[in-house]
């Protein structure tokens, strides 16, 4: 995974004015586009490879309202642009003049927009895995005996399941979420949300989890432990995986 840092004006024209209080003065703003790919930064919408691109800054420096001018820049250039918001900040809601919901909305033409909330993402992977459980019966009732409205979110949560969206709607689950999430394709991801490099790290975790895989792999292939109780968890997995589409 490829990361560039560039200035707002190579994709905003700046006025001439030089007041430096201005809250689009280059210096306040700053723009991570980060590529899933280590192909050329030329964004093009027959591409397969969607893009993501964040703002990093503090809460205050605009990165909400570039996220809006942005997502609403490129949806106008003919690209498929998705608006990944987090957060209870209103702000979008009255600059696209559109009702955000948890799952992708058409506001304009080529321009959807989604609001992450971690207490609704938490229960959708714990009823996708009930349902599994209900038809192989791995735990024999156990897990449908959690309540999920009980559970709470705890610290942490919130950026590993905004990286699960921002991971799916990238498409780097493979080809079960690709084929699962078909109407969800689009070639520009733009997420106004933790806007940190502990971010930007998360992101690129995804492929580094390769490695761990491997390792969790032969464990799971050379252990007594392994042999008895990962054919069960793969399939209890794989079949969460397909009633989710």
């Amino acid at each position: 995974m490829s990361s560039v840092l560039v200035s707002s004006p190579f994709i905003f024209p700046l006025s001439n004015s030089k007041s430096k209080s201005s809250l689009w003065s280059p210096s306040r703003r700053t723009i991570s586009q980060v590529s899933v790919n280590n192909g050329d930064d030329i964004i093009d919408s027959s591409s397969n490879t969607p893009r993501l691109i964040t703002f990093l800054g503090k809460g205050g420096s605009g990165k909400t309202i570039s996220s809006v001018f942005a997502a609403q820049h490129y949806a106008m250039a003919g690209l498929s642009t998705c608006l990944v918001l987090q957060g209870q900040d209103r702000t979008a809601d009255c600059l696209l003049n559109c009702k955000i919901d948890s799952s992708p909305t058409l506001c304009t033409r080529n321009l959807s927009v989604v609001r992450l909330e971690t207490t609704k993402m938490l229960l959708e992977p714990l009823n996708e895995l009930k349902k599994a459980d209900g038809r192989l019966n791995l735990t024999q009732g156990v897990l449908e005996g959690v309540v999920g409205e009980e559970l709470g979110v705890l610290p942490g949560m919130d950026s590993i399941f905004s990286l699960l969206a921002l991971v799916r709607l990238l498409g780097l689950f493979g080809k079960r979420a690709r084929k699962n999430h078909q109407n969800d394709k689009f070639d520009i991801i733009i997420y106004d949300g933790i806007s940190t490099e502990e971010t930007l790290r998360m992101i690129g975790a995804s492929s580094k989890a390769r490695l761990y895989l491997k390792y969790l792999r032969s464990m799971a292939e050379k252990t007594d432990l392994g042999r008895l109780a990962g054919p069960s968890l793969l399939r209890l997995v794989d079949e969460a995986m397909g009633i989710s589409g």
